[in-house]
């Protein structure tokens, strides 16, 4: 018991993280995510690579990032190269995510004829934002 109590002793400690338990949400996409990292080299028939390592964890740090606004269930999908793909459908707006094989994060929001496109530098920050405006009372009312 003493031996035990020294080994502690010798044990620094730099901080505690606290992580909520996972929501149902945040269960099931993450499961959607495992179950795309199962599939095989050229899994579209066409050559395309399993889904890289740099997009498991940006698209894993998404989700985290995305759980706590609790946002509708996205469809989730492989993308040729690499990557992955969230896709929301809601009303008379669409909001595609895409993870590319590198990690970078790009998007595509639709809302009747109009549409925008673009890098998110900063996905974890501006992925929220995005759910929001598909979300929002403003699509509802239409």
């Amino acid at each position: 018991m003493a031996t035990s109590a020294v080994r502690l002793q010798e044990i620094q400690w730099s901080g505690i993280t606290f992580t909520p338990q996972p929501s149902v949400w945040q269960r099931r996409v993450l499961g959607s995510l495992l179950r795309l990292t199962q599939l095989p080299e050229s899994w579209d028939s066409y050559g395309s690579p399993r889904l890289q390592y740099a997009a498991q964890r940006a698209a894993a740090d998404l989700i985290a990032a995305l759980a706590p606004i609790d946002p509708p269930m996205p469809h989730v999908s492989p993308v040729p190269g690499g990557g992955v793909q969230f896709e929301w459908e809601l009303r008379d707006r669409a909001l595609e995510i895409e993870v590319l094989p590198d990690g970078s994060v790009e998007f595509s929001a639709l809302e009747n004829q109009y549409s925008v496109e673009g890098p998110l530098s900063q996905a974890l920050a501006q992925a929220p934002g995005l759910i929001y405006w598909l979300t929002s009372s403003h699509a509802a009312g239409r």
